[in-house]
């Protein structure tokens, strides 16, 4: 079994079953695939993406990393983690804000 990462952009991406959310796994065939990763994964693609069916939700992209194992295949690692509380109230602060200025702006005198 694996699990697929679907991307806010459409993109689904196939990592090992063991993975979770902060640490996603897959093995390649080739240094050349790492590009479809590393191009689509970004923390804006996480916003609404799903991992293994689940909505993805305050997660913040951190690294790609690729290594070549003893065997030859090429492990690419996904290190993700979840937003702090702090982090998420100023997210949330912030999109109110914005509808607040907008209401403010296009209100009718």
């Amino acid at each position: 079994m694996s699990k697929i990462l679907k991307l806010t952009n459409g993109t689904e991406l196939v990592f090992a079953d063991e993975s979770t959310v902060e640490n996603m796994v897959t093995v390649l065939s080739s240094f050349a695939d790492v590009d479809i990763y590393a191009n689509n994964i970004s923390t804006e693609n996480l916003a609404l993406a799903t991992f293994d069916g689940e909505p993805l939700e305050h997660v913040i992209f951190m690294e790609i990393a690729a290594k070549k194992d003893g065997y030859g295949n090429v492990v690419l690692t996904v290190t993700n983690r979840f937003m702090t509380e702090t982090e998420i109230l100023e997210v949330t602060q912030a999109q109110q804000d914005e509808v607040l200025n907008y209401l403010l702006m296009n209100t009718e005198a």
